[in-house]
């Protein structure tokens, strides 16, 4: 029997890593509108230390997180959980839950999703936060420090001389 999905080998390095809705950064490894696979789509994603993901859920899309590297706190249809590398969390289609990472590490997640992963099946269950500009400011005038002293490195100096090292002032 002739398999129906193309074979298909994705290098790591050629899949360019994007933001999606819920903020996480992923790597789509393997999906259908780049690799003609049909039933799933596999992706990386990556929260960093002390980041996490917005709340939401995936109205048809059953998914499989599998902690590769870090800890963080998953909330899962209301319930939050330590999670850990090696760890296997299967998240129904239309449950609540976001995820948030460690303070020591970033989070990386290996994310399965079938159906594939879309947009459209993502539902925010609260608000993006709101980022301000960065108001502008003065730039700060640096305080005048005294010059820097220069000493002859050891091998240069005479053997009287050594423990009171030799010094003088830089040019200004």
């Amino acid at each position: 029997m002739k398999p129906t999905t193309p074979i298909t080998y994705q290098p790591y390095l050629g899949v360019q890593p994007y933001v999606t809705k819920d903020r996480s950064t992923i790597r789509e490894l393997m999906c259908p509108t780049r690799h003609g696979n049909q039933a799933q789509s596999l992706a990386e994603a990556i929260i960093p230390a002390g980041g996490r993901t917005l709340l939401h859920r995936h109205l048809t899309s059953e998914e499989i997180y599998y902690i590769v590297r870090g800890d963080g706190m998953m909330t899962l249809d209301g319930k939050a959980f330590f999670v850990k590398a090696g760890d296997t969390i299967c998240i129904p289609p239309g449950t609540p839950h976001a995820i948030k990472a460690g303070t020591r590490e970033r989070l990386r997640i290996l994310c399965a999703c079938s159906p594939a992963y879309s947009h459209d099946d993502t539902e925010l269950l609260e608000p993006e936060p709101v980022v301000l500009p960065r108001a502008s400011r003065p730039a700060r005038a640096r305080a005048a420090r005294p010059p820097r002293a220069k000493c002859l490195p050891r091998r240069l100096m005479r053997p009287s001389s050594i423990q009171a090292r030799t010094c003088w002032p830089t040019p200004g």
